[in-house]
This record gives structure tokens, C-alpha cells and sequence, in this order.
């Protein structure tokens, strides 16, 4: 994944860190807008964000801060959160040590297929043994939801599952067999219909 974007300078991308910037609270968290407390999911979105910004060359400040909120309150996010935390802190290169521990007690009983996505990602990433079962049911709940119509939790959409997931499964062997099952929808752009703005983003990346 990366923005794509070679120019440093980019006056789009350095406007959207100084908007995100300030929508930031002083204690490194995100609301849904600026000065609404604290939305641990959008804090983490938020983190992702300005850590592919960081990486591609975009200097902020905004990922140590909202990285410093969700580890100190890692423990008090529910088990969805901190699936997805741990996945944006993986990716960054952060290991810690609380995540770590509470990850190592979770198993995919009650997940549903976004946090099964990224409860599978993390264990590639700590090189961690994956099954083809496991990853073939993730597959079966994916094709059965994707043609759902828009989600009003565009965090939890179908769509953007399918997108997510892909990252998944082009490094495994069963790479092929999700390209074969799904290339048909994504060539004819079946599922580009009614995408939000989150899917959309995935669907980019």
C-alpha cells in the first residue's frame, strides 16, 4: 500500500495532515469531528493514515501521538479495536509488549469477517502459522456478504473486507484461488456499485 505520490511537496497531501492535525485532541486521540471526545476506532484510523503518510515521505507529528494514546489505553479498547491497533502497529514496526500479550489470549471464536481479517493478518506478521481452512472460511464469509448493499459502518463494510482481505491472501498459496473467485466482479466493476468512501479507499490501496 502507498499513496502513490512522488512529489514531497504535495500541497493536497501537507493540507490534509494540517487538517487532521487539528482535529486531533491534545491527549492524541480522534473524534469523529473536531473537539468531539474520543472515538478509539477513528483514533486508529487516524494512526494508519499518518503512518503511510510518515512512510511515503510526509513528516508528522500526527502518528506518535495517536500511537502513544492507543498503547496506553490498548488493555481498555474492546477486542475489535485492538485487532486493528495491533494490525496499524505491526505494519509500523511497533512492538509492544501489552498488545502483544493481550493478541497471544485472543482466538477468532465470536469475530466477525473484518476482525477475522485482521486477526489472521497479525499472525502472518508475527510469523505465526496460518491454515488454508482458516483463510478459505474468511473467504466463503466474504463472498456471501459482498453483494449486501452499503453498510452504515463503513468500518465493518463488506466491501472493504474484500479489499482488506486481499492483502491477506496475495502472500499466502491460496492467493490464486481468491484472484480466480473474484476477478470476474472486479473486472466489470460489479463491485464498485454503491461503494463509501472507506471501501473505496481499500479498493485504491
Amino acid at each position: 500500500k502507498s499513496l502513490q505520490i512522488k512529489d514531497k511537496s504535495n500541497r493536497e497531501i501537507n493540507n490534509m495532515l494540517s487538517r487532521l492535525a487539528d482535529m486531533q485532541n491534545k491527549n492524541g486521540s480522534f473524534g469523529w469531528w473536531r473537539n468531539n471526545g474520543c472515538n478509539d476506532r477513528m483514533t486508529i484510523y487516524a494512526m494508519e493514515i499518518s503512518y503511510m503518510a510518515l512512510r511515503d515521505g510526509y513528516i508528522n507529528n500526527i502518528f506518535d501521538a495517536s500511537k502513544n494514546y492507543i498503547t496506553q489505553h490498548f488493555t481498555s479498547l474492546n477486542t475489535s479495536d485492538q485487532l486493528y491497533a495491533l494490525h496499524v502497529l505491526l505494519s509500523a514496526g511497533v512492538s509492544d509488549a501489552t498488545a502483544l500479550k493481550a493478541f497471544r489470549k485472543m482466538t477468532t471464536d465470536n469475530l466477525n469477517t473484518t476482525d477475522r481479517i485482521y486477526f489472521y493478518q497479525n499472525k502472518l506478521k508475527l510469523k505465526d502459522t496460518v491454515s488454508r481452512q482458516d483463510l478459505y472460511s474468511i473467504l466463503l464469509d466474504i463472498n456471501q456478504k459482498v453483494q449486501r448493499p452499503y453498510y452504515d459502518n463503513f468500518f465493518y463494510d463488506a466491501r472493504a473486507d474484500l479489499f482488506k482481505a486481499y492483502a491477506l491472501f496475495s502472500q499466502t498459496a491460496y492467493g490464486q484461488e481468491f484472484t480466480r473467485l473474484f476477478k470476474k466482479k472486479l473486472i466489470n466493476g460489479q463491485l464498485e456499485k454503491n461503494l463509501n468512501t472507506f471501501s473505496k479507499a481499500r479498493m485504491i490501496e
